[in-house]
């Protein structure tokens, strides 16, 4: 492939969909999930503008409809609207740079199409580990925007099967080519513009419209990997072998993700994953030596594992929302606690209808490996070592929205209890904002990045005046986390 072939063609413009929904959260034509509602989009106009000329509408209207790119976000209002939605689903296109290692991306793009535009070329780049999730969310620091500017493909996956080796999503962008809120395109790099790239990573859609990411690429091949799915009375044996991989494995190509859930007996599945065609010695014996359910283990290529590793846990549905705790050891204590809140709300003690679902991912990483960084050009903190814990739970019907956040933040309660009699010191450690419920406080999303978001943010989208102040930012004109 020649140095800045184009593997699609480049957009100019978004879309905009108008959408007969009351209710207002239809995500992604025609049909997509968001934590508090679900609606079937019918589109009843379809225009093009170019974006930069859509801000500078927004400025005079001083209106702002939602903006989406990937749509996965689960909080409500964070890319889902009762209104007009603006796509970035026609910013499709990849550039892939061979002399300088690097591949340009649209907004619109998923981290699953970028892999596989990718792919033929022996190359990959840092992001998401689940089909469908947009690049815009995990890249920016929360996948959430709306107007959002819904980044979700950059601003929100920053963990990844190969961050052990190469870090997270916010450590390995080059450059945006950002919308500012006053309708000026630039492009930022850490060169050009060290504060506000630093601001981007990690700061969604606080600083306005990301339509491409300059993204490192890194060699990647066949990979050696799969699922391998666990009953009782196994259970527990599976537990001890997470717990032990997590404080024993050293190898910055080796990771596994677990997933507990009711299906509706208690089903624990491992995802293994292995950054070479081969599998490696002694790393993964521990889960071979466990009677399984089920097992889908073998070398593929990267694509085909991220599909098979989705597996059927986002129906379409549910409603639903996520939250977090920040960990810096998973001991077989900390995970039994995990499981034992799953098992106490699936059982009743949550008050939830019938047909609701509990999820729970655990994600052991390495705390020598590259999710720690001691830099410090992202506004997401990572110079401390933790691993996030995802609680994913969806629910029928929306009698169970205030109940299941409310348990949801009770179960993480309990979870970080358990944790710190154990001795882990959590209280200064972030929340991940993917994983946070939208009432999360500022402070614990950005600890001591915080105060310089918010100077930052003033500088980049001041407040409007037009005769008089007005006390609303431009991009608070959309939903999100915002300084």
């Amino acid at each position: 492939m020649a140095k800045g072939a184009a593997l699609n063609p480049v957009p100019n413009v978004f879309t905009v969909w108008y959408w007969f929904a009351p209710q207002g959260l239809a995500i992604r034509p025609p049909y997509r999930w968001t934590c508090y509602d679900i609606q079937r989009a019918v589109p009843t106009v379809r225009v093009s503008y170019p974006v930069n000329a859509f801000v500078r509408l927004v400025l005079q209207l001083k209106t702002l409809p939602q903006i989406k790119a990937g749509g996965r976000a689960t909080n409500p209002k964070f890319s889902s609207t009762p209104g007009v939605q603006i796509a970035l689903s026609e910013f499709k296109d990849v550039t892939y740079n061979e002399d300088k290692h690097t591949a340009t991306a649209g907004a619109g793009l998923s981290w699953a199409e970028l892999y596989a535009e990718l792919q033929p070329l022996g190359v990959t780049v840092v992001g998401g580990r689940i089909v469908g999730v947009g690049m815009s969310g995990v890249a920016l620091g929360g996948g959430k925007h709306i107007l959002h500017l819904s980044n979700s493909f950059l601003a929100r996956a920053r963990y990844s099967y190969i961050s052990n080796r190469h870090g997270l999503v916010t450590d390995n962008i080059v450059a945006f080519e950002l919308v500012l809120p006053n309708g000026e395109i630039t492009t930022v790099t850490a060169e050009s513009n060290p504060e506000l790239s630093w601001a981007l990573k990690g700061g969604y859609n606080n600083f306005g419209i990301i339509t491409h990411y300059v993204f490192k690429t890194h060699s990647l091949g066949d990979v050696w990997g799969g699922g391998l799915i666990y009953t009782q009375p196994n259970i527990d044996l599976v537990v001890s072998a997470v717990a032990d991989f997590q404080a024993s494995n050293t190898n910055v190509d080796a990771t596994i993700v677990a997933v507990y859930t009711h299906v509706p007996a208690a089903v624990l599945s491992v995802t293994l994953f292995y950054n070479g065609s081969t599998r490696p010695p002694n790393i993964f014996d521990k889960f071979f030596d466990i009677p399984r359910a089920q097992e889908d283990v073998k070398t593929r290529t990267y694509t085909d594992l991220i599909s098979a590793a989705s597996g059927p846990f986002l129906q379409n549905d549910l409603r639903g929302a996520m939250h977090t705790v920040s960990l810096t050891d998973l001991s077989v204590g900390v995970i039994e606690e995990i499981l034992d809140q799953i098992n106490y709300y699936y059982d009743g003690g949550g008050k939830f209808a019938e047909g609701t679902s509990l999820i729970v991912f655990i994600e052991p990483f390495i705390n020598t490996g590259g999710v720690t960084s001691s830099k410090s050009d992202s506004s997401y903190p990572h110079n401390k070592f933790f691993t996030p814990l995802s609680l994913l739970w969806r629910w029928p019907d929306a009698g169970s929205d205030d109940i299941g956040r409310e348990n949801l933040k009770r179960a993480a309660a309990a979870i970080t209890t358990t944790a710190e009699g154990e001795g882990q010191k959590l209280a200064d450690l972030p929340l991940y904002s993917d994983y946070s419920l939208s009432d999360t406080p500022l402070e614990k999303l950005y600890t001591v990045n915080l105060p310089k978001l918010q100077r930052l943010r003033k500088k980049y989208d001041p407040y409007e005046t037009d005769g008089h102040i007005s006390l609303r930012l431009v991009m608070n004109l959309a939903g999100g986390f915002h300084f």
